[in-house]
């Protein structure tokens, strides 16, 4: 087993064609069976959705459905992808980690925020789907005054997110791991969301509704 079971992560494995949850993720703040359907899709469906969406593109795009090397995509598909891919690019081109004043490598993370994206995309569908499924479910929290349930999805991917790195790990972060840091991250995406911005009527160019929004 090549995983670590302790490590709070999940990937997507072209070769198996499936995506690996470690144990150890389903918990606070990703996963509780008391929570309401918006939060645990807030959460853990977004983590879910997010490496689904990486069996498309990228290395996803090399294997087929049974994990052999196939280049299954068509010359007209990869164009349109690298012109939306540019579109994602710019998005995050220019953006400046604020504890260290570097900036993003747009090239660098384009896989993962691509995977944010349409991982929000893919969760927030589903969780709909389960309103409509359930509507009498109660989507309430304890101590929190917010009983939309649009809301909450938003609002607990965000908070998934919370964390404190060092400037040193923060550092590392921005010059050598595919993702985005998180305050980046998170906003850059929700930003970039129509379902966001029309939950929480943002105002049209600000930075929490981008005006120039990229589809994928």
């Amino acid at each position: 087993w090549p995983h670590d079971l302790a490590k709070v992560n999940a990937d997507y494995l072209p070769l198996e064609n499936s995506v690996v949850l470690a144990a150890v993720i389903l918990q606070h703040p990703f996963y509780s069976s008391g929570l309401p359907s918006s939060v645990k899709m807030g959460t853990l469906g977004w983590i879910i959705g997010h490496e689904l969406n990486h069996a498309f593109y990228g290395p996803g795009s090399k294997f087929d459905e049974y994990g052999n090397k196939s280049d299954w995509w068509s010359t007209d598909a990869r164009n349109n992808f690298t012109i939306r891919g540019k579109c994602v690019k710019d998005l995050y081109k220019g953006q400046i980690e604020e504890e260290t004043c570097l900036k993003i490598n747009e090239n660098q993370t384009l896989n993962e925020n691509i995977a944010d994206i349409k991982g929000l995309e893919t969760a927030f569908e589903a969780h709909r789907r389960l309103l409509r499924q359930f509507p009498n479910v109660t989507q309430r929290l304890p101590c929190l005054n917010e009983s939309n349930p649009d809301k909450l999805f938003f609002i607990s991917l965000a908070y998934s997110f919370c964390k404190n790195d060092q400037l040193a790990e923060l550092r590392d972060i921005v010059l050598h791991d595919p993702h985005t840091p998180s305050k980046i991250r998170v906003n850059r995406h929700l930003g970039n969301s129509r379902s966001f911005s029309e939950t929480f009527q943002c105002a049209e160019g600000s930075r929490m509704n981008i005006s120039s929004k990229c589809e994928v």
